[in-house]
């Protein structure tokens, strides 16, 4: 009986996260015009996956409309390779008329299942853990990316749901689960290849596992468990080095650098000279118009706290975690936010924050670790101060700004 009564709550559940994730991707394609099923022009992940079919790495010509890599007069994707795995079956399907809006929100939504299941783990009540999975997704930046399925997106809202899934699989109980997040982990780089920083936090999740299941492991041991479990990752970035040497001659590099932008650019793709101007541009808040409205920058970003307040939220459970009598795990508590920051640093050393865009998308690659951090900062005593309002607030400001934001950027208004 106690197990019917969890089932269907988990049901009722899921259904919260789905059909309020749905209904902001309605509002937002009835205003657009982007539908799920709808053409996706910037589909550079099923051009190649259709190349593939044919047994060619290359592309064959040039698509001025998409960001390519031109390299030894061969014309290639510019873009890291796992989404086009994933588009594979599709193409098969569908021709390189792939649903790619409909692919992105539906991954888009198993990640916020995903972050309601990691909220449990952790013993968090349901609705709190239905709320974590709504605010970390709907009411931050992550809707703007996960309502669209162009090159640029898709593979963004991937890697966040397989981050997101390889830290939840890093966090049960289960020690066959160690090798399964290793290797969502290592799919989730080849979309983003900075969450590749964030492997110590992985790493350290899944010590916690194996000294729980033995407690009196040896380091031999440890090392032996570890080589099973990376076995799956390594023969992903056996994959990944493969394809990158057969195309461009070298196993790290999958093609960005041959992109005509940053070849001309005087400090290419990466420099510190970019750092402090992108600092400023990762907490720049939008100016005011002549008409005293607000106006949102839509290159190179806007303060990522703005439009992602799950950020707020985790600064404000931090500071509070050091005046509970909760005992937190002091790796989690100062390594986590360590890597962010680092993360952060990283993304500012690029060129730029990212072009054409609502918010500051490339933030949204931190959320799912601020949300493992967030999970582990749960109070488990009442707080002498009432949150709830505050979190609301932000909730509805974070839902709000995005969805009037992206709807926007999407016709044209700013």
């Amino acid at each position: 009986m106690a197990d019917l009564k969890k089932k269907n709550s988990h049901l009722q559940n899921y259904l919260t996260i789905i059909l309020s994730m749905l209904g902001v991707y309605f509002v937002i394609s009835a205003f657009t015009g982007i539908w799920p099923l709808s053409i996706n022009n910037y589909n550079s992940y099923s051009l190649q996956a259709q190349r593939w079919l044919e047994g060619h790495l290359d592309l064959g010509r040039d698509y001025s409309h998409l960001e390519l890599a031109f390299f030894n007069d061969k014309v290639y994707v510019s873009f890291p390779p796992f989404p086009s795995f994933v588009m594979l079956p599709f193409v098969i399907l569908f021709g390189t008329n792939t649903p790619d809006h409909l692919i992105t929100m539906i991954i888009g939504i198993v990640g916020a299942i995903y972050i309601y299941h990691l909220a449990l783990l952790k013993n968090i009540p349901d609705n709190k853990s239905v709320f974590l999975a709504l605010f970390s997704t709907i009411a931050s930046n992550f809707l703007f990316v996960g309502a669209n399925g162009s090159v640029w997106f898709i593979a963004q809202t991937m890697s966040f749901t397989l981050c997101v899934m390889s830290i939840y699989y890093a966090s049960t109980a289960k020690q066959a689960h160690a090798g399964v997040s290793l290797a969502l982990w290592a799919c989730a780089v080849g979309c983003r290849p900075f969450q590749a920083v964030y492997i110590p936090i992985l790493l350290y999740l899944i010590y916690k596992k194996f000294k729980n299941a033995s407690p009196d492991i040896k380091f031999a041991g440890l090392i032996k468990q570890y080589a099973l479990a990376s076995i799956g990752a390594i023969v992903i970035a056996l994959v990944y080095m493969t394809l990158n040497y057969m195309r461009f001659g070298n196993v790290t590099e999958f093609g960005h650098n041959y992109l005509p932008e940053f070849t001309e650019a005087q400090y290419g793709q990466f420099s510190s000279f970019y750092l402090a101007e992108n600092i400023h541009r990762l907490f720049r808040l939008p100016s005011l118009t002549d008409s005293k409205a607000l106006n949102f920058p839509i290159f190179d970003g806007v303060a990522f706290w703005l439009v992602s307040p799950v950020f707020v939220l985790y600064l404000l459970m931090f500071v509070i975690s050091f005046f509970t009598k909760d005992k937190h795990d002091k790796t989690i508590l100062f390594l986590t936010p360590a890597l962010i920051i680092i993360h952060l640093l990283l993304l500012c050393m690029h060129r730029t924050m990212g072009g054409w865009q609502w918010g500051n998308r490339y933030t949204v690659d931190a959320i799912p670790f601020v949300v493992l951090a967030l999970v582990h900062l749960f109070p488990k005593q009442e707080l002498k101060i009432n949150l709830k309002p505050y979190v609301a607030l932000m909730f509805f400001i974070g839902l709000g700004l995005n969805l009037v934001g992206t709807i926007a950027l999407h016709c044209g208004w700013i």
